[in-house]
């Protein structure tokens, strides 16, 4: 089944590598850093798969129709459609350990005399072992009932195995329960808190739309070196990535939090100037925080009051703390005023920061910020705006916001591989073009750029000069 975007821009998501826990790192910052690798996470076959399950073909497994299993299926069969799902997740995966062969049960229901077709809904979960084993958990809702398989594929899984993969059932039924909520959520978190030595990967996509005329797509991905996510509604689409593949260029915990602090502060300022949906960029917000938060720190060793900086702990505290990611956002465009329809209210941005090695002598890291926007404001604010094709509703000004900016810090070495100096700096190229229009006449048109480019340098350290000291008679 093929979803089409509602959005004029479809954002493509990115996938790039996850951080393990942090400690002593073998990979010497002096050493080459690699960019980032950009991997697509693209449309895979997971979900049409889980499409042809159909509720009045299946076949129960044995033993299971009258379980506890059964009966939170046929509770949930009966209730709305758009809450297939609820309690499943949790079960399913709690009961592989009842049944490492797998599960499968399904409930029909009669279709007969029954209301508007509403759309088909399903989820889709792979989990991959460290081991190679693959599990995978399929749940379909459509006119026919209710099926849910359950199925592992390349060998026979350990306890240990089989216990981590229920130690993510409870993050699993929350991921589920906040897309189907009134007002959804992501709740992703639970599931990158996985041990990455019994799991090697978790994958989640999802169809879980409220209604035939409405979208709701998410797909997720983390393994050891990697996090990733792609959002689409019929109002919003946004896509998230981090690299995690350099755990060496990773700052401290208080570093990461002054990041992420900082990145959220100038998104809201991004908000507030373009006029985006709160709510929508809350939730790209969260999301965001969550893709980039417990993924491992490195801290100075401080013990008995006692600090040892090596060269490595210098490069990080230069640097953001975060690792590397993309951040992708978009809001539907509308067009609200009939009498200029080419006047669209939009909201986009987009953040990224890359680290690069360069040379042996130089590495960077360039962070960059992007802002497109656009929206109507009444002229008299304490009027609300109401566009129609009268003339007396045509009184308002239309703004357009182009804002972009980038700060790239660069560490020199010496020939020992030591930084020496650390160079820092920033731009900033905004532009606002507002237009007035009075009775629908355009009345005013200002463009206001704003530009400001800084740069600073700082030596840590100082190269010595050699005298030679003669002695005299």
């Amino acid at each position: 089944m093929q979803v089409r975007s509602p959005l004029s821009t479809t954002i493509n998501s990115l996938l790039a590598p996850r951080v393990q826990p942090l400690q002593a790192t073998q990979n010497k910052t002096a050493a080459a850093v690699q960019s980032s690798a950009i991997v697509s996470l693209n449309n895979t076959t997971t979900l049409p798969a889980v499409y042809s399950l159909n509720p009045a073909k299946t076949v129960n497994t044995a033993g299971l129709d009258h379980s506890q299993l059964s009966i939170l299926i046929g509770t949930n069969v009966r209730g709305a459609q758009a809450e297939a799902f609820q309690g499943l997740g949790k079960a399913l995966l709690e009961g592989l350990k009842d049944h490492p062969q797998g599960i499968t049960l399904s409930a029909a229901v009669d279709t007969q005399g029954a209301q508007e077709r509403q759309p088909d809904r399903a989820v889709a979960l792979n989990i991959t072992t460290a081991s190679g084993i693959n599990v995978s958990l399929g749940m379909t809702r459509n006119q026919n009932g209710l099926v849910v398989e359950l199925k592992t594929a390349g060998g026979e899984l350990t306890e240990d195995e089989t216990a981590a993969i229920a130690g993510l059932a409870d993050a699993f039924q929350s991921t589920l329960d906040g897309l189907s909520a009134d007002t959804p959520s992501l709740n992703l978190q639970g599931l990158m808190n996985f041990d990455s030595t019994l799991l090697k990967a978790v994958d989640l996509q999802t169809d879980v739309r409220k209604d035939a005329d409405s979208l709701q797509s998410l797909k997720f991905h983390a393994d050891s070196s990697a996090r990733a996510m792609s959002y689409q509604t019929d109002k919003v689409a946004f896509d998230l990535s981090t690299d995690l593949s350099h755990p060496e260029t990773v700052g401290s915990y208080g570093q990461q939090q002054q990041a992420l602090a900082s990145w959220a502060s100038q998104l809201d300022s991004a908000r507030a100037r373009g006029q985006g949906d709160k709510n929508l960029i809350d939730m790209f917000k969260n999301s965001f925080m969550a893709l980039n938060s417990q993924y491992g720190t490195n801290e100075v060793d401080n013990r008995l009051n006692i600090i040892t900086r090596t060269n490595d702990n210098v490069v990080q505290e230069n640097l953001s703390g975060l690792a590397d990611y993309s951040a992708n956002f978009k809001q539907a465009d509308k067009s609200p005023n009939p009498f200029r329809k080419d006047e669209r209210d939009s909201f986009a941005y987009s953040s990224s920061q890359r680290t690069e090695r360069e040379n042996a002598d130089r590495l960077t890291q360039k962070t960059t910020a992007h802002l497109q926007a656009s929206y109507h404001q009444a002229i008299d604010k304490t009027v609300p705006l109401a566009l129609t094709l009268e003339a007396s509703s045509q009184n308002y000004s239309y703004h357009q916001i182009d804002d972009r900016s980038s700060t790239e810090t660069a560490l020199a070495f010496n020939e020992k591989g030591e930084v020496k100096s650390v160079t820092q700096a920033a731009e900033k190229h905004n532009v606002e073009t507002v237009k007035k229009y009075n009775a629908g006449r355009l009345i005013e048109e200002t463009r206001t750029p704003y530009d400001d480019e800084q740069t600073s340098t700082r030596a840590l350290i100082v190269d010595q000069l050699r005298v030679d000291h003669h002695s005299g008679r």
